[in-house]
């Protein structure tokens, strides 16, 4: 991802020195960007998911166990 940020901003700062329509040119760049790094957002959404789940079931185990030494059962 850090690859296409230096590329949008190498193409921002070119677009601007040729003196070419800049508005045109950032959407495009813009639309590029979005289409490169949502998959990238998408996995990132689901490993988050996935680790906060595994935390959860963690958690709920040490409370278990916690309830265990707090009953005088273990």
């Amino acid at each position: 991802m850090n690859m296409t940020i230096t590329a949008l901003a190498g193409a921002i700062g070119k677009a601007g020195s040729d003196g070419l329509d800049t508005t045109l040119e950032l959407q495009a760049l813009a639309e590029r960007f979005r289409k490169n790094t949502a998959p990238i957002i998408l996995r990132m959404k689901d490993d988050v998911s996935e680790f906060e789940s595994e935390c959860k079931q963690v958690i709920n185990g040490i409370n278990a166990h916690t309830e265990r030494i707090r009953k005088g059962i273990l």
